[in-house]
């Protein structure tokens, strides 16, 4: 990231680490309006290839884990890449459950606002929004892991750790319900008391990891 000098350096001519932190953490916030689904599905899923190419990496005994989003990530990458052998989804965000199974496209001013994207890729500004906002909704209005569900193999084990008073998503529409569909191993962790944002961090967390490495040890 490129800083302007006269942020991060004082009168004197000393560097300062916190000015660099926090015009680095400004410049992040502020960029970050590309978020499609589909393309982090596939960082992971490269992330695995790096992965098996390390030394000392058992290439027959791989696992994901995330938490939100990502969660439901790690319910499509189980479903289409046959070297997982365990998963850990946590509060995940399974979307597409009691969503009509068929082929969209975008109409109207997203569909001029993806047009010109696309063809210029240029931001452009549609109601407030820029294309790169249009684009990454357009993204996550296609994105549905729960259609993945059923595509997980039996020989895939798969856990799911929610949290009792998680207001981002519905558990039963989604983690309970998925867990249900699942031919292989599977599991429904329920931490009473906690938020999704809890479970993030302190104690919560901690007692989130000590399941999800303990689903690791019996199933990989």
């Amino acid at each position: 990231v490129a800083l302007p000098v006269e942020a991060i350096v004082d009168d004197d001519g000393f560097w300062h680490d916190a000015r660099i932190v926090a015009t680095v953490e400004r410049q992040i916030a502020r960029g970050r309006v590309r978020i499609i689904a589909q393309q982090q599905v596939l960082d992971i899923r490269n992330a695995l290839y790096y992965l098996q190419g390390e030394p000392g990496v058992d290439r027959s005994r791989v696992g994901v884990w995330g938490t939100g989003m990502s969660g439901g990530h790690v319910v499509v990458v189980a479903a289409t890449d046959s070297r997982i052998k365990a998963a850990v989804a946590q509060t995940p965000i399974i979307g597409g459950k009691d969503v009509t199974r068929k082929a969209s496209a975008p109409t109207g001013a997203l569909l001029k606002a993806e047009l010109q994207r696309a063809r210029t890729g240029q931001s452009t500004k549609n109601g407030g929004l820029t294309s790169s906002d249009l684009e990454s909704g357009l993204a996550l209005a296609e994105y549905h892991p729960f259609w993945y569900v059923e595509q997980i193999p039996k020989t895939t084990a798969v856990l799911f750790v929610i949290a009792e008073n998680d207001s981002r998503t519905k558990n039963e529409t989604g983690a309970i319900e998925a867990s249900k569909l699942l031919k292989g191993p599977t599991n429904v962790v329920r931490l009473p008391g906690v938020t999704q944002t809890q479970i993030n961090g302190g104690a919560a967390f901690e007692s989130a990891a000590k399941v999800a490495a303990d689903w690791f040890l019996k199933h990989l």
